[in-house]
């Protein structure tokens, strides 16, 4: 898991043997994880599993998918079947994606 400060260069010698990287964001607002995704994937060229976790509301599913996030974790205090309606559509919206 990478949090906010943490160097997203830091993992690049190990990122062929990584399946799966998780990203924190620990409080509504940080946004530091949103530029460490587009990193890995598009610098780096990750292509394990990138998931997002903490303090994530739905309305930012799509962010997270255009910064190359696979799945996430939403707040405990989002309802789950709305945030799934609206990964459906989100998933309609982006070409390509599985």
């Amino acid at each position: 898991m990478i949090g906010p400060t943490d160097e997203v260069e830091a993992l690049v010698p190990h990122l062929g043997a990584l399946n799966l990287i998780v990203v924190d964001f620990p409080k509504i607002g940080e946004g530091r994880g949103f530029s460490q995704a587009r990193m890995l994937r598009q610098r780096y060229r990750y292509r394990g599993e990138l998931r997002a976790r903490g303090a994530l509301k739905r309305d930012q599913l799509f962010f997270l998918a255009r910064c190359g996030f696979d799945s996430f974790d939403l707040d405990a205090a989002e309802n789950l079947e709305i945030a799934l309606g609206a990964a459906g559509r989100l998933q309609r919206r982006l070409p390509g994606r599985q």
